[in-house]
């Protein structure tokens, strides 16, 4: 029988980039190519999937021990260091003290508490037990996958934009902002309508259209986007089917599974000043708590 892991893609071929090429020069080849190539503007599907595989395979190589020495996945010279982290920066810099936002209450963004990763609580009450479940497992993950790719991304629970309006959880990046809604799905081939999942059963999910103008009311400056993150037993499940033109929920992306909404969430952050950490904006949603 012959082997086919031989004609895999090599993935430092697909992005470009030398076996010896740090952290900082892979994610920005990837982005480079991600941002020409994805199919919302009018790049080729088939070559965006190469690159974000590519990416994938590079990032598990980064986060897990190094492979045997049998194994045939590529892998980085062991005697090269592996690269730090782009530093995070402040705005503004923390040697300018606090910062003091104009809200009420006011709040005081020290430095103590602008290099603090979760504020806030996921809202808690009897009828919304399971979404707290889903928040509180999508919040560590943005804390173990997110977070610890792009250091400079902060979370917020509980922001309560309105009476009526309470957002579980936002993420916070450089000039990015995310707000999420979660959702429970069997693992399946589904349909997005625009409104909801469409497979063996029907799915209903969340809108966040008032969520994201509202976000966009309270920091007029940052570009919002909204997320649609499904938890299934498989966590690469369920695959979803969508033409964005049908999109009317207020999403940023289509519904996705938790590891590709993982991969959205990164190219969204990504794309702005991921390294900084926009101070006066963290008061303005801790304010909100």
């Amino acid at each position: 029988m012959s082997d086919n892991r031989g004609n895999s893609l090599d993935p430092y071929r697909v992005l470009g980039v030398s076996p010896s090429a740090s952290e900082k020069q892979i994610r920005r080849a990837y982005l480079a190519l991600a941002k020409k190539h994805h199919p919302d503007r009018g790049g080729d599907a088939a070559r965006f999937d190469q690159i974000t595989k590519a990416w994938n395979q590079l990032s598990e190589l980064d986060s897990s021990p190094e492979p045997a020495p049998e194994s045939p996945r590529p892998r980085r010279t062991s005697t090269k260091p592996r690269s730090e982290p782009e530093p995070v920066r402040f705005r503004p810099p923390l040697a300018d003290g606090p910062v003091r936002t104009q809200t009420k209450p006011p709040i005081t963004v020290d430095s103590l508490l602008a290099q603090q990763l979760v504020h806030g609580s996921i809202p808690s009450g009897f009828f919304g037990r399971k979404q707290r479940a889903l928040h509180a497992r999508l919040s560590e993950v943005l804390q173990s996958r997110v977070q610890a790719a792009l250091p400079a991304v902060r979370i917020f629970h509980g922001v309560k934009l309105s009476r009526k309006l309470t957002l579980d959880t936002v993420l916070l990046g450089g000039t990015k902002v995310a707000v999420f809604a979660v959702q429970h799905t069997p693992p399946d081939v589904y349909q997005f309508n625009g409104s909801e999942l469409v497979g063996r059963k029907r799915i209903e999910l969340p809108d966040l259209t008032d969520s994201v103008a509202e976000l966009k009311k309270l920091l007029p400056d940052f570009e919002v986007g909204g997320f649609a993150v499904l938890f299934s037993s498989n966590p690469h499940a369920p695959t979803i089917q969508a033409p964005d033109r049908l999109n009317t929920l207020g999403l940023t992306e289509v519904p996705a599974s938790i590891m590709d909404a993982v991969r959205d969430i990164k190219f969204f952050i990504g794309t702005g000043e991921h390294n900084v950490v926009d101070r006066a904006a963290m008061g303005q949603l801790i304010a909100k708590l």
